[in-house]
């Protein structure tokens, strides 16, 4: 019998909640049926982490992201997390190896922050409002709210 043959089948996790989701076990690889949730969201082109609008989408979705965490804290909702999420493409097909790629391909991208179910579209437009009074939203015309189903991940 192979070492394959006496492992025990895959099991996919369902997590709780956002908290139990984004929890990390040392030394344990977690296989989670991610249910849908929503999500701040800004598209955007160009190298991740260096280009202008690369920049101005991490400096819009903060800021809208920590006054809605705050503004629900009276109504006891938490909104664990705020780590960051994107997903990424480019116009080359098959793998982006390095020896592969040459030239910089195009990038798109969207990148994510994960909002709590419990807040509600008035709320979430009214912390879009209040953070770009604080400080400009360089994104602002970019920004929307999105629901994503993941489903079965690692």
């Amino acid at each position: 019998m192979t070492a394959l043959a006496t492992r025990p089948p895959v099991a996919f996790e369902h997590p709780a909640d956002v908290a139990d989701l984004i929890r990390v076990r040392k030394g344990t690889v977690r296989f989670l049926d991610v249910p849908e949730r929503r999500f701040l969201a800004v598209d955007g082109t160009g190298d991740p982490g260096v280009s202008p609008e690369f920049r101005e989408a991490i400096e819009t979705l903060y800021p809208v992201w920590y006054t809605l965490k705050f503004a629900l804290r009276p109504r006891s909702v938490q909104m664990p997390g705020g780590m960051l999420e994107g997903l990424f493409a480019t116009d080359r097909p098959g793998p982006l190896l390095p020896e592969v790629i040459g030239p910089a391909p195009a990038w798109q991208w969207t990148l994510l922050l994960a909002v709590s179910d419990e807040a509600t579209d008035e709320e979430i437009a009214a912390a879009i409002g209040t953070a770009g009074w604080k400080r400009p939203l360089p994104a602002r015309d970019r920004l929307r709210v999105e629901r994503w189903t993941e489903g079965p991940s690692a």
